[in-house]
């Protein structure tokens, strides 16, 4: 029996599909996992720990058996020098002496009757006239003292609400590590920061990125492995094929370093499943020999990749297979798809193939997602960690608004650009025909067509956006998908948004995504303008040479 395995490997959580074929009728089934509580899970939790003997555990964090690391006691951040409080000597006001009076015989006195000018009175107006002044000068630099003074005090009571928050953040650290003064040695986040040069790996994890990647897809392969087995009596090897999503851009070099990234990953996990019988036999190893035993692929990577039946294809493709291959997704309009993961959103551009598959033109990857919002959070907030901010947005997204803000910003500028990188192609490709085919056609066109979001951000209205001409919002949900004969039983709606590209990756792919350039995909329609012929006769316009 031929089995496809649709492996959507996520930053947060993995989801896995199986389509297969026992009666001629296609069957969809989710692989479900066992979560500590004795739950069963579609969504299985991508993390690993290393246990107290070193054997290691995938999938669900247990503090109790976790081992760990003593963490170095905290060390308070350097104290600014504390400016001076030298205040400068208040300023002095000194009149000059009162003038004397002088003794004036009877002429002085008839002589200053008559012509005004009486000695002592006239001393005594400029003696009034100098004190004036002494008092105006001195209130100048009673002022200019009190601001000087006030800088000076200014100065020390800002240095000092550094040094108190100083201190009260170190109190806080100082007291955490006091309580927990080991850090349990489990590890997430590993598959973005194996395909994604913005997230480097923390150099004081013991264990690489990259490997801890191969051990994951090792660890669910061999799950798969025993599931088909106990199922089908087939075996994983002569059975199955394994399609796996991967964040992918508009740069076709940085697409394919990605491609290869994960061909290696999954060649080497492939490689070392053959060292282990089971899941269990895989996780009891010591770590330390795991390691020795976890060797990524420097030659012929395409070709074991190809033997081991392989297959990498980009997120936003997968996402798009689980719309168009149920048709929920008409031919004749432009669309957007909008996939926000864990640690990135995929988007793409596309149209619809006759053969019912997606066309497409152009997407792009960026590097923030779910746990940008959590991330932004736990940075103002200290002493939370990225649990804590999961649990507390199901239930008060308001105390999120500024990273949501920042994240919808971001989506924002990303799906503009895109529409202008529409825009911009088509005025350069209908130059010959721009009489006839102005700007405003394709913008009719775009207006009221179809923006799909999925991925498990999508679910929280918080993190989508409204566009100005792609206005008709759709989510995937389980209508949308119309998954036919569906084995697994969905508990929860809301999971469908978070399956659809597992469920995508299922569908067996024979070749390469098709992929036309925008450039192409315009040029074709100006052709037909060029060449006179309308909607009837040209199927493929996308509502731009509608009459």
């Amino acid at each position: 029996m031929d089995i496809t395995l649709g492996l959507d490997f996520g930053t947060h959580q993995s989801k896995l599909c199986l389509s297969y074929m026992p009666n001629n009728d296609t069957v969809h089934e989710f692989v479900e996992f066992l979560t500590p509580e004795g739950e069963v899970t579609t969504l299985f939790p991508s993390v690993i720990q290393v246990n107290e003997d070193d054997t290691i555990g995938i999938g669900f964090v247990d503090d109790n058996h976790c081992k760990g690391v003593l963490v170095p006691k905290p060390i308070m951040n350097e104290l600014p020098e504390e400016p001076s409080v030298m205040l400068p000597d208040k300023p002095h006001k000194s009149y000059p002496p009162k003038p004397k009076v002088v003794e004036q015989d009877w002429k002085e006195k008839l002589m200053a009757i008559s012509n005004g000018k009486d000695k002592n009175k006239i001393a005594q107006e400029e003696w009034i006239q100098t004190c004036a002044k002494v008092d105006y000068d001195y209130t100048k630099q009673v002022n200019s003292w009190k601001q000087k003074c006030d800088t000076i005090l200014e100065t020390h009571a800002i240095w000092q609400k550094k040094v108190d928050s100083i201190r009260s953040d170190y109190a806080k650290v100082l007291s955490a590590w006091e309580n927990k003064n080991k850090r349990c040695l489990y590890f997430k986040y590993f598959k973005l920061s194996s395909f994604s040069a913005n997230y480097p790996w923390n150099k004081d994890n013991p264990i690489g990125a990259d490997i801890l990647s191969v051990w994951y897809l090792t660890y669910l392969m061999l799950y798969v492995k025993r599931m088909v087995f106990d199922k089908f009596n087939e075996k994983f090897e002569d059975s199955i094929a394994v399609q796996m999503g991967v964040p992918s851009g508009v740069n076709t070099i940085h697409s394919e370093q990605i491609k290869k990234q994960a061909y290696k990953l999954l060649v080497a996990a492939r490689e070392l499943m053959e060292f282990f019988s089971s899941p269990e036999d895989f996780c009891q190893t010591d770590y330390h020999e795991l390691l020795s035993m976890t060797v990524l692929p420097t030659t012929d990577i395409y070709e074991k990749a190809d033997n081991y039946g392989f297959f990498v294809l980009p997120e936003a493709f997968a996402g798009l297979q689980s719309l168009t291959n149920r048709k929920r997704l008409s031919q004749g309009k432009m669309h957007l798809l909008v996939d926000i993961g864990g640690g990135t959103t995929d988007i793409a551009f596309f149209t619809i193939n006759e053969d019912l598959t997606p066309d497409i033109h152009t997407m792009n990857s960026f590097h923030k997602g779910l746990n940008y919002v959590f991330e932004s959070f736990c940075e103002e907030n200290k002493g939370f960690s990225i649990s804590d901010a999961q649990e507390l947005f199901t239930s008060d997204r308001s105390l999120f608004e500024k990273g949501l803000t920042l994240y919808r910003n971001e989506l924002s500028t990303q799906l503009n650009r895109l529409v202008e990188k529409i825009k911009r192609e088509y005025y350069k490709n209908m130059s010959n025909v721009k009489d006839k085919m102005g700007i405003s056609k394709l913008t009719k066109a775009m207006n009221g067509c179809p923006i799909v979001y999925c991925g498990g951000g999508s679910l929280y209205k918080e993190m989508r956006v409204r566009t100005e001409y792609f206005t008709d919002e759709r989510l995937v949900d389980k209508n949308t998908l119309n998954i036919p004969n569906l084995k697994t039983r969905i508990t929860k709606d809301d999971y469908f948004t978070i399956l659809a590209t597992a469920y995508g990756l299922s569908v067996p792919q024979f070749e390469e995504p098709k992929m036309t350039d925008l450039s192409k995909l315009f040029a074709n329609i100006a052709i037909n303008v060029a060449a006179g012929k309308t909607s009837k006769e040209e199927k493929t316009e996308y509502g731009i040479i509608d009459d």
